[in-house]
């Protein structure tokens, strides 16, 4: 078989038929609504410091998996910290800037990121050693200084030649629900000094009045929209920056994918406070 990459500078020139056959709808974060409102807003571009050039790889004529891939001036917006790394060049006079990426923008969300219908060991054994031999190429070919894939599976990490890329570690938090039938069985794993400190806090709340109501899809309205999107900036505000996404983002995915959101509003004295 004779396999070509090709490069693809915005997700529109792939299409959304295209991309979501290999993407499938198992993750939201990689489906094509989600990566090309990213881009139609204006949030991804190279504007803002990431220039997409997503990679195609195709077995004749027929494209069999695809790569979300970025070019980037900066680190902003990966939630994977290199600054050290960036540090580093610089002392060394080599700059870091631009890179190549391959994420899912502002989320720090394990998946997959070799996108495809073929089977996971086929898929592998196929994307490894091409990878291997393909993203060295597009990095001294553009000028950029590494290649850095993020939040991978264990699947796709594992399958990554170990003489080409080196693996990088870091630490998530994650909640599992231990088959608890009620919030009772998951303090019950609680110490009895944590457990009444819980049941204090959540006490507290409810003196409070706060109210939580939960809205799915299209209950999610525009004035709600708006609700969040300011809560959203005055949560970056507070810390001296801006929200990475815009409201034309929120809007258009609203849209287009309004069976993946679900969004919860905190309210007091019936005004919206969270």
């Amino acid at each position: 078989m004779s396999y070509r990459v090709e490069l693809s500078h915005n997700i529109a020139s792939i299409g959304e038929a295209q991309w979501d056959a290999l993407a499938g709808d198992d993750h939201p974060f990689t489906r094509y609504a989600f990566l090309a409102a990213l881009e139609s807003s204006g949030v991804v571009s190279a504007k803002t410091g990431w220039l997409p050039m997503h990679l195609s790889i195709f077995d004749g004529d027929q494209r069999i998996a695809v790569m979300p891939m970025y070019q980037k001036s900066h680190s902003y917006g990966e939630y994977v910290f290199d600054w050290g790394w960036a540090d580093a060049y610089h002392q060394n006079g080599i700059d870091y800037y631009p890179k190549l990426l391959t994420a899912i923008p502002f989320s720090p969300v394990t998946g997959p990121r070799i996108l495809s219908q073929l089977a996971t060991e086929t898929l592998m054994g196929l994307a490894g050693p091409l990878l291997s031999e393909i993203i060295p190429h597009i990095c001294n070919e553009q000028g950029l200084s590494s290649w850095h894939g993020l939040f991978f599976t264990q699947a796709s990490h594992t399958a990554l030649p170990t003489d080409t890329f080196i693996s990088r570690l870091g630490t998530q938090y994650h909640w599992f629900n231990r088959d608890f039938k009620t919030f009772d069985d998951f303090l019950a794993t609680f110490s009895s000094r944590k457990r009444k400190n819980v049941k204090r806090e959540r006490r507290k709340v409810t003196e409070q009045g706060i109210r939580l109501s939960t809205y799915e899809g299209e209950a999610i309205t525009p004035e709600l929209l708006r609700t969040f999107f300011h809560c959203y900036q005055l949560t970056y505000l507070k810390r001296g920056q801006q929200g990475y996404l815009n409201l034309e983002f929120f809007e258009k995915i609203i849209n287009s994918m309004p069976e993946s959101l679900v969004l919860f509003i905190a309210s007091l004295d019936q005004q919206h406070v969270a």
